[in-house]
């Protein structure tokens, strides 16, 4: 399937990884750092996860792995079910400030306080946001 090439300006606005981000990406181990990079940026692009490699451009993945200082083949290892992927996921929706419903701290009794929410810089909605369910569970809960 021949996909058309991404332009730089497209690259540069979506798939950049951003200083807040690099801290992130930095502490995890260099095999798994693009499989951590590309979905938090998947998911600041198109607002959920990626499936898996087949959704990923080439163009981003490879321009996304210069910036994290990997080999774009790396990602051929990374594996998109289990404990990693899981892992990974979670800390990227506490990054961007989202909980999911029915895990704790998802639900309405755990709110944050002003206080918290009201520090320089921070949205004061982001943090009372809820992300949507994985697919797998919402095709799971229509069945």
């Amino acid at each position: 399937m021949n996909r058309p090439s991404l332009n730089l300006g497209d690259l540069v606005e979506h798939w950049t990884v951003v200083s807040a981000e690099q801290d992130l990406v930095a502490a995890k181990h260099r095999d798994t750092r693009l499989g951590f990079a590309l979905p938090l940026k998947f998911d600041g692009r198109f607002g959920r996860f990626p499936r898996g490699r087949a959704e990923l451009h080439p163009d981003a993945v490879g321009y996304v792995a210069k910036q994290v200082g990997v080999d774009a083949v790396s990602l051929g290892l990374y594996e998109w079910t289990g404990r990693t992927i899981k892992r990974h996921r979670a800390e990227i929706r506490t990054h961007l400030g989202f909980r999911v419903p029915g895990h704790p701290g998802g639900g309405k009794e755990h709110q944050r306080s002003r206080s918290s929410a009201a520090r320089p810089g921070e949205h004061p909605v982001r943090g009372d946001r809820m992300s949507w369910p994985p697919w797998t569970r919402v095709r799971r809960l229509t069945r």
